[in-house]
């Protein structure tokens, strides 16, 4: 994300949205009752005097300002849709409080008007400029058989591609399988190299069982030498798309899972579920509980859903109770719905504390 204009006197932020997770960033900060202004296209018709056929127009690009009534985004989506009713745009072009759909996407600038900008939302575009500098982490899980690759980033993993043998072990022989298994190394190899020169990742963890991952990364490193030092071997018990989910769920090396919200936010809700398995009471969850925890000073880390701040309903009492929780030294951390772990906080209630020492009447 990038702010290219900035005026809280008047309310106004211009912005840059750069990946998918600057989209997922801006369904959580544009809410009914702002105004956006983007780039727009409209069938623009023409006189029924100056055509013969009365439904006869033309697309017309231009910017449109809409008063947000509701905000949609699915999934790992590339675009948001904001509809709401027109509040500014060219009069000879459009008609005024008629509803419109605005598309937003990625490196598109639109702009944000608020009557007021809360600190929330500053400290949400602060993270979402911080993590747009952040290369993604890359993860493979691999078996003998099969590779996954996966893009983790601030609020989303994603498989983008998926990789096998054209000739299985039971159907061929010993030497052609070992020259399918080489075909198959070389063509992960050939993308995993175009990925890192496209995306920088400060690594890419190859994840599995036994021997093969190994053999894998001194075969890449070998045929790509731009490899060495980000292509690196990470225990699994499996392979594919579960075994990407083990590496997150435990970690990765330190330097790494320092700077990815995905595994950082997997490690905190393993914390919360073991100290719940434990009955140490050095858990709360539900608003009330954790309200009464931060009250009393209690709160060592407060995680918060994504989605509980997306309710407008909601979102004023939550971001009182993150001021507070702060000022009293609390770490505060947001997360994201778009993770296994995001579910498991709104099964908790969306709202979760881990606490400094035992709270046994909450």
């Amino acid at each position: 994300m990038q702010v290219l204009y900035k005026d809280l006197k008047r309310g106004i932020i211009k912005l840059l949205p750069q990946t998918l997770d600057d989209i997922y960033s801006l369904s959580l900060l544009i809410r009914p009752g702002d105004v956006v202004v983007a780039k727009t296209t409209r069938r623009i018709r023409r006189s029924t005097q100056d055509v013969d056929r009365p439904d006869e127009g033309r697309r017309e690009t231009f910017s449109l300002g809409v008063k947000v009534e509701q905000v949609e985004i699915t999934g790992f989506s590339d675009s948001l849709r904001v509809h709401g009713i027109i509040v500014e745009g060219p009069e000879d072009k459009i008609d005024l409080y008629s509803h419109h759909s605005l598309s937003i996407k990625m490196n598109e600038p639109l702009t944000i008007k608020k009557e007021q900008w809360s600190r929330e939302d500053l400290l949400q575009i602060e993270e979402a400029v911080e993590s747009s500098q952040q290369a993604p982490l890359i993860v493979v899980g691999m078996e003998s058989d099969e590779a996954v690759v996966a893009l983790v980033s601030a609020h989303s993993t994603r498989v983008i591609g998926e990789f096998r043998p054209t000739v299985s072990r039971k159907a061929s022989s010993p030497k052609e399988h070992e020259q399918e298994t080489k075909q198959f190394w070389l063509e992960l190899a050939e993308y995993l190299n175009q990925l890192q020169k496209k995306h920088k990742p400060d690594a890419i963890i190859v994840a599995g069982p036994g021997f093969w991952k190994n053999n894998f990364v001194q075969f890449a490193v070998g045929k790509f030498p731009d490899l060495k030092g980000i292509l690196l071997a990470v225990a699994a018990s499996t392979g594919g798309r579960v075994g990407i989910s083990e590496v997150l769920s435990r970690g990765v090396p330190a330097k790494f899972a320092e700077k990815r919200r995905a595994i950082i936010e997997s490690e905190l809700i393993n914390e919360v579920m073991k100290r719940l398995g434990k009955g140490e009471h050095t858990v709360t969850y539900g608003y009330d509980s954790v309200s009464k925890a931060v009250t009393y000073g209690a709160v060592e880390h407060l995680l918060v859903l994504d989605k509980m701040l997306a309710d407008i309903n909601l979102r004023p009492k939550l971001e009182a109770l993150l001021r507070e929780a702060r000022a009293l030294g609390s770490k505060t951390t947001i997360i994201s719905s778009f993770h296994e772990t995001g579910k498991l906080v709104e099964g908790l209630g969306g709202i979760v504390a881990l606490l400094r020492y035992p709270l046994a009447e909450l």
